[in-house]
C-alpha cells in the first residue's frame, strides 16, 4: 500500500474490506485515503446506511446497536439477576446439587464460583450494551474456556451439550457483521476520543 495520502485505489476491494478500511484508517494522518475508501464504499452501499452517510473524514461512524447484541446482553443480564436472586434465597437446582456433590472442589469454591461468574457476566453484558469490544471478547473467551473445562470435569456429555450450544449461538450473534461494525465503530470512537486515532 502506498503510504502517501490519497495514493491508494480502493475500487478493487470487496465491501467487507472497504468497511474494515473505513473503520481503521487514521483520518487525521490520511484524510484523502479515508475519503477515497468512503467514496468507494458509498457506491456499493444504499443511501442512508450508516457508512454511506458519514460526512467528516476523521470521524468514526455512529452505528446503532444491533438488535441481536441488545437481546444477547439483556438476556445475559436477566439470567444473571435471576441466578443471583436464587443464590441469595438458597435455591440450588437438583441437577446442580448432584454435579457439585460429585465434584472434588470444596463447597466454598463452588459457592464463590456461582457468585463470581454471574457478577462478571453481568458487568461484561452491561459493557457490551455500551459497545465495549473488549467485554465481548472476554465474555466469549471465558465462556468457551468454561465449555472446555466442562467437557473434562463433567462425566456426562448430556450436561455439556446445552452449554456448548448456548456458547455457539451467543458467539454467532456477537460476531456477526453488524455486531462487528457496532463494536468496531465504538472502539474506534473511543480511540479517537482518547486521541489515539
Amino acid at each position: 500500500m502506498d503510504e502517501e495520502d490519497g495514493g491508494f485505489d480502493y475500487r478493487g476491494m470487496s465491501t467487507a474490506e472497504l468497511e474494515y478500511a473505513v473503520l481503521h484508517i487514521d483520518g487525521r494522518r490520511f484524510p484523502k485515503n479515508l475519503a477515497n475508501a468512503r467514496a468507494a464504499l458509498t457506491t456499493r452501499k444504499p443511501i442512508g446506511s450508516p457508512v454511506a452517510s458519514l460526512s467528516l473524514p476523521d470521524a468514526a461512524p455512529d452505528i446503532k446497536r444491533p438488535r441481536s447484541v441488545s437481546v444477547v446482553a439483556w438476556l445475559l443480564i436477566g439470567l444473571c439477576v435471576v441466578h443471583l436472586l436464587a443464590m441469595l434465597m438458597g435455591y440450588r437446582p437438583p441437577l446442580a446439587r448432584d454435579v457439585f456433590a460429585r465434584s472434588s472442589s470444596s463447597e466454598t469454591v463452588q459457592v464463590e464460583s456461582e457468585v463470581i461468574d454471574p457478577l462478571l457476566t453481568l458487568v461484561l453484558a452491561t459493557c457490551m450494551l455500551r459497545g465495549a469490544n473488549w467485554a465481548r471478547w472476554i465474555y466469549l473467551v471465558l465462556v468457551s474456556i468454561g465449555v472446555v473445562i466442562s467437557v473434562f470435569s463433567l462425566n456426562s456429555l448430556f450436561l455439556v451439550i446445552p452449554g456448548a450450544i448456548r456458547t455457539f449461538v451467543i458467539g454467532y450473534f456477537l460476531t456477526r457483521a453488524d455486531a462487528n461494525a457496532f463494536f468496531g465503530a465504538r472502539s474506534l470512537r473511543s480511540d479517537l476520543g482518547a486521541g489515539l486515532g
